[in-house]
């Protein structure tokens, strides 16, 4: 119950320094916040519970990282995970991976599904440190049409 803008703000700080492209991409086209406003936009229109999606903090209540977990038409997903920059490297994601998979199995999810670039390392090896395996590429492709 931390409300949406403590999400938009907790989204943003975890993309400070990512290796996700669509990300990226939104940073560019709209800076973080608003990057994270439309991030948090599209996952809405998942279907969730809202204690599947969580925020970490440190023991002394620094934010840590964000987990969001949801349904869409085809299965079970974990819909983001991010850990701010400073809580990088401990550990934080696959603990976050699990967190969300846990909701998810106790909803009755019989498969999840997650997905990251395969340039994100990190994520690569939270996933698969949580159990998953690696079942596809992701390539993405956009065209503009001008207006």
């Amino acid at each position: 119950d931390v409300g949406e803008d403590a999400f938009v703000d907790a989204l943003a700080s975890t993309y400070q320094g990512t290796r996700d492209s669509w990300i990226t991409r939104g940073i560019e086209e709209h800076g973080p916040h608003g990057a994270a406003r439309a991030d948090l936009l599209d996952s809405q229109g998942m279907e969730h519970l809202p204690e599947w999606w969580e925020l970490a903090y440190t023991d002394d209540g620094a934010l840590a990282g964000v987990i969001m977990a949801a349904r869409n038409p085809s299965s079970a997903v974990i819909a983001f995970v991010g850990v701010v920059p400073e809580q990088r490297g401990r550990g934080l994601a696959q603990q976050l991976v699990r967190r969300g998979t846990d909701q998810l199995l106790a909803s009755g999810a019989v498969e999840i599904r997650g997905d990251c670039d395969l340039d994100n390392i990190g994520m690569v090896k939270a996933f698969e440190r949580a159990g998953y395996e690696q079942f596809a590429r992701r390539r993405s492709y956009q065209r503009a049409i001008a207006a």
